[in-house]
């Protein structure tokens, strides 16, 4: 019955779910010849008995609203909360939501249009093709490692390009302080950008999952202190030995401002950077000694390319649709 169900949209000419008018139109020219083709072929086969389903199944398999490896978009899974999660929440602490490698994607109408503009002019024009990049902070310098590993025909991974930008902006100092190009490009985000950029994407999880844990244990500590008070308060009216009791309360009570303290000084959680196109491309540009160019696909393109790096190479070439960096594997 499921197979059947999935196949409804295919086989049922009044059924408008795929959107197949709109998907065709938005194919480049040599999928809308594809489809056309088989379409065709299958259409004499079956004596035109199969010709809308064969239509509507490849014009919705070649479509973008089909392609799922590079979404550019994470929402964290729902996490259900621990019992140790649950009394903190009742005892009017915030404790984060942890982070998830792994996330549901989802991608706007605007991004899927972007993405076939961009398709369809560098078809066109004969520039290449788009490749796929992760769909996290890291999608511009996960681009950028796979055109290098072709370039330079060695495995370059994203926290090489990463680690050599921290490199750089470490050198950088060195020689110009931080009255630099980098820190006047990014103004008050240049000290978290010097922090972060050197970090993955899954280091980055890593480390503010740790912050977490951190924030858990004190927020428990601190539970359990008030629990101590609540009780030696109680005692307070009914025991002889005031002093003693009262000591310890105020004992408890410092701890309990002392956790405090402690979370507070734990920083927040920290966003992956997404890639500065102004910044990063031209570090890259100056430490690979090769331009990158950057097409970017909004109502019309755009195209970047850097200043630094041996303009007498051929460019790496790049392409963003939404707040999503790919790589462009050139002909």
């Amino acid at each position: 019955m499921r197979i059947l169900h999935n196949l409804t949209p295919y086989l049922n000419p009044f059924d408008h779910s795929l959107q197949t008018r709109q998907n065709f139109a938005s194919l480049s020219l040599e999928k809308k010849v594809a489809v056309l083709f088989v379409t065709a072929v299958v259409t004499i086969a079956t004596i035109g008995l199969a010709s809308l389903s064969t239509f509507r199944f490849f014009t919705h398999l070649l479509s973008p609203t089909a392609i799922k490896t590079d979404q550019v978009a994470r929402k964290a899974l729902p996490s259900k909360k621990t019992p140790e999660e649950e009394e903190i929440e009742k005892a009017g602490f915030h404790l984060p939501s942890p982070w998830q490698k792994h996330g549901t994607p989802e991608v706007s109408e605007r991004t899927l249009r972007e993405k076939s503009l961009l398709e369809n002019h560098l078809n066109a024009n004969k520039i290449g093709r788009l490749g796929a990049a992760d769909d996290t902070g890291d999608c511009f310098y996960h681009s950028v490692a796979q055109l290098l590993s072709r370039r330079l025909g060695k495995r370059i991974a994203t926290k090489d390009v990463k680690m050599r930008i921290a490199n750089y902006l470490e050198e950088l100092e060195k020689r110009e302080g931080t009255a630099n190009w980098v820190s006047r490009a990014m103004r008050d985000r240049y000290e978290e950008y010097k922090q972060l950029v050197g970090l993955t994407f899954e280091e980055l999880i890593d480390q503010n999952n740790a912050l977490r844990e951190q924030k858990k244990t004190l927020f428990l500590d601190i539970i359990q202190r008030q629990r101590r008070v609540e009780r030696l308060t109680h005692d307070l009216e009914t025991t002889r030995d005031k002093e003693n009791i009262q000591m310890e309360i105020n004992v408890e009570e410092y701890q309990i401002e002392e956790r405090k303290k402690e979370v507070s000084r734990i920083s927040e959680a920290k966003l992956p950077f997404w890639g500065e196109i102004s910044v990063d491309d031209q570090i890259l540009a100056e430490c690979y000694d090769v331009p990158i160019e950057c097409y970017v696909g909004y109502e019309s393109i755009q195209k970047t390319r850097t200043t630094k790096g041996d303009q007498t190479k051929s460019p790496l070439v790049l392409a963003k649709y939404g707040q999503h960096f790919v790589p462009v594997f050139t002909k």
